[in-house]
């Protein structure tokens, strides 16, 4: 199925919604339909969807155990597709769009930094799309350790192999770290006339000197558009596998634990279950 028929599908599936159905629910997708970007299809710049009424930023979120939202933000996803994977599918349509951004990737090489859920995800997308080689650069060991699962060819900590790190001459860099030396090493590991695609929200500067010289594409990529019905469908075929990036499912009262070590970089993905099941 192309994305295409992605599209059409997810209009037939989401109208038809009924008491007790499974959904997934895109956060920035309350979009008011009369601005510019709704008009023209670029749905992720709609200011009142994604920077006044986000679920879970400018709306309460979902820590409780019932929560209101609006209908467009809600995607169906099938009976057939587990639990876990059913809480991946806003960042992983986070990262398909990243990598989507990247380019044709086929027999490409591609650098992810930053190792967290976003960059191991970028990870194995890449590589299911068929991207020839994949490294990561990320400074936890914790987090390192997932490389193997996401196929990626090596690892590298930043602190210690800057240098082979930043002489990869890679076609493509998707830097999901939003961190000064992530975007430094970033722009460094890129080959001339490379791909850089920014996800990591921060406030590092990217050297307009680099840029310059080595004609780089530098993109952003916020949130996502239309990428939720092909995540689901890779979600629930096993294209994409995200169970071992599961660390654990915690109760609402374990919470400001949970985010205290996703901070540290200690664990991979908490999800926080409100209803305790």
């Amino acid at each position: 199925m192309n994305r295409g028929q992605n599209h059409l599908r997810r209009g037939l599936v989401n109208n038809e919604r009924h008491v007790g159905q499974r959904v997934s629910i895109n956060p920035n997708g309350d979009t008011c339909g009369v601005c510019a970007a709704c008009r023209s299809g670029r749905l992720n710049h709609c200011i009142p969807a994604t920077l006044e009424r986000a679920i879970g930023l400018q709306a309460d979120g979902a820590l409780a155990a019932q929560v209101a939202v609006s209908p467009k933000t809600l995607h169906a996803v099938p009976d057939e597709m587990g639990r876990i994977e059913s809480a991946w599918v806003e960042p992983a349509a986070t990262a398909l769009r990243a990598v989507m951004l990247a380019g044709d990737l086929t027999g490409r090489s591609l650098l992810v930094v930053g190792g967290g859920p976003i960059g191991q995800l970028c990870c194995r997308l890449a590589r299911h799309f068929g991207a020839r080689r994949v490294w990561l650069s990320e400074p936890s060991p914790e987090r390192r350790r997932h490389a193997e699962a996401s196929q990626v060819d090596r690892a590298f900590d930043p602190s210690v192999e800057t240098a082979e790190l930043e002489g990869l001459e890679a076609d493509a860099v998707v830097e999901c770290s939003g961190s000064e030396p992530g975007v430094r090493s970033a722009l460094a590991a890129a080959r001339s006339e490379g791909t850089i695609v920014v996800v990591g929200a921060g406030h590092a500067g990217l050297d307009p000197l680099t840029i310059l010289i080595k004609e780089l594409r530098v993109l952003g990529s916020f949130t996502y558009v239309d990428e939720f019905t092909e995540v689901i469908s890779l979600l629930t075929d096993g294209g994409l596998q995200v169970a071992d990036l599961t660390s654990e499912i915690a109760g609402i009262d374990a919470a400001p634990a949970a985010f205290e070590r996703l901070r540290e970089a200690s664990t991979m993905k908490i999800f926080i279950a409100p209803n305790g099941s």
